[in-house]
């Protein structure tokens, strides 16, 4: 405890000595008793945080990510997908984010590009996971996702529309059975391979759904996690 006090005073010493606590001195094959650093508090101010060992047997694999995971009142920093004011800015949905990333880790450098991330292993294991979850596949009546949807949409004749009265006939609202076929007027577009069709429709402000976009189904896979959104 006196080599504790005495760090308390020079945060930088206590930065470069945090680590295992020995029992009964540093002789060698000692086990660690407990760990010991340094984070921020809830006050702001740096402290010296120790926690007994558990299960962790072999001190030299003892780093700074397991630091982070046994200490949960460190705020992570800011994300990389964080914008600066929207959503939850909470330390405790950041504690949260942090442990979730760390589950349904991303394996880029650089996520500012689709194309990149649709060839990542976290994108491919996002997609097995949509696979799952779509319960089954409408196909469209009168209309054909490629032949109707060209580079550049057709004002006069896009969306397409269709007569009430058939739309009724084939999908009564008073029957609550899926359909195998229904009517359908817009376009479905891949955020990675139709990025240019997207972006032409968006500036002609015509309807469009877009679907596999990266960024979705990263929180696709999260929100998908059963203990996720009771916390």
């Amino acid at each position: 405890h006196g080599e504790n006090s005495r760090a308390a005073h020079d945060t930088r010493a206590v930065r470069e000595r945090g680590g295992p606590r020995v029992l009964g001195g540093k002789e060698a094959g000692a086990k660690p008793r407990s760990y010991w650093w340094t984070a921020l508090g809830s006050d702001g101010k740096e402290a010296i945080r120790e926690r007994p060992v558990e299960t962790d047997d072999e001190p030299r694999g003892f780093g700074r990510e397991a630091i982070q995971k046994m200490f949960r009142g460190e705020i992570p920093k800011q994300r990389f997908d964080e914008m600066e004011h929207v959503g939850d800015k909470s330390d405790k949905y950041r504690r949260l984010r942090a442990e979730y990333d760390a589950k349904f880790p991303d394996d880029l450098q650089d996520n500012s590009d689709p194309e990149t991330m649709a060839q990542s292993e976290a994108y491919r294991r996002r997609m097995d996971l949509l696979k799952t979850l779509k319960k089954r596949e409408y196909k469209p009546m009168d209309f054909d996702n490629d032949k109707d949807c060209p580079l550049h949409p057709d004002k006069s004749v896009y969306p397409k529309a269709f007569r009430m009265e058939k739309i009724l006939e084939n999908w009564n609202p008073d029957d609550t059975r899926p359909r195998e076929r229904i009517f359908q007027g817009i376009c479905f577009f891949d955020a990675i391979k139709d990025r240019e069709k997207i972006f032409n429709y968006r500036d002609a402000e015509v309807p469009f759904v877009v679907r596999n976009d990266p960024e979705v189904v990263r929180t696709v896979e999260r929100w998908n996690d059963p203990a996720y959104l009771p916390r």
